[in-house]
């Protein structure tokens, strides 16, 4: 097979890139006065960084790839509707794993979620195991008096779960990964989205958010607080029930343009060319 030529693989790269940002620019919340029409558009958002995500794992982390099954016979493996089967998809891995790395300046992908995860402990019968993660996570019931959360206040994952009083809980590691913030916008965002065009049961629908007048609360991404009940020490005191992430998608857009830019470094520095897999 006969070499690419350097200026070939840098103009399919710029071509690559350059359609994703007109993507960026054509998403603006500003350009789309209906409100229905901004929360539709959040599924473009999730299609094209699951593009971006993708094929960066192809490029760079293979692993990440799910791979065709074979059979004793070397025959692919196929499915009763006839379709080859597949390794299965770490897709919330991926997502994570690009995120984390690609955009990396929202100092958010480093994170996991306390509160989400609290609340699915609740769901699974262990309230003791949640109220001490609220405990280490700073959210518990005297510190959810209706103030905002934001994701930044969330611990980094890798310190957080490597604490003795985390580990002592004995959770298993497979739930605490899904509660990483990438891993969180693949399973309660993107999936929900792009399978049944809707906002996730378990992330906050986003009313109005996208045309708040306070735009830094736009690009630092927070909770939004769910149902209130009486402190049990102070009744006269309600207290947030749930707190369910926000995504906006002026938000999103920003991480979508800021792993635009870094993929497109990656990608000159190693010339390869993503266009060559569309």
């Amino acid at each position: 097979m006969a070499t690419k030529k350097p200026s070939l693989i840098l103009g399919g790269i710029k071509w690559y890139f350059d359609r994703h940002r007109e993507r960026v620019d054509r998403l603006q919340p500003a350009k789309h006065a209906d409100l229905a029409m901004r929360w539709d558009l959040q599924a473009v958002v999730g299609c094209a960084l699951d593009v971006l995500s993708r094929h960066w794992a192809e490029l760079f982390m293979p692993c990440l790839v799910p791979v065709v099954m074979f059979d004793p016979n070397g025959q692919p493996r196929r499915k009763p509707n006839g379709t080859v089967k597949k390794t299965a998809a770490p897709a919330g891995k991926r997502w994570q794993a690009f995120l984390e790395k690609h955009a990396c300046g929202t100092k958010v992908f480093d994170k996991i979620s306390g509160p989400m995860l609290a609340d699915e402990l609740v769901a699974l019968g262990k309230p003791s195991e949640a109220d001490a993660i609220r405990r280490l996570v700073r959210d518990t019931d005297n510190e959810r008096y209706g103030e905002v959360r934001f994701f930044d206040q969330d611990p980094v994952f890798a310190p957080f779960t490597g604490d003795q009083a985390v580990v002592a809980l004995g959770l298993e590691p497979s739930l605490l990964e899904r509660f990483r913030f990438g891993e969180l916008l693949y399973a309660e965002h993107r999936c929900a989205w792009v399978h049944s065009l809707r906002v996730g049961e378990n992330i906050a629908s986003l009313g109005d958010d996208d045309t708040n007048r306070f735009t830094d609360m736009l690009l630092r991404p927070r909770y939004e607080n769910m149902g209130l009940r009486p402190h049990k020490a102070l009744p006269h005191h309600p207290i947030v029930e749930q707190r369910r992430p926000m995504f906006t998608l002026t938000w999103l857009l920003h991480v979508y343009a800021e792993a635009i830019t870094s993929l497109e470094k990656d990608c000159v520095a190693a010339m390869v060319d993503p266009s060559d897999l569309d």
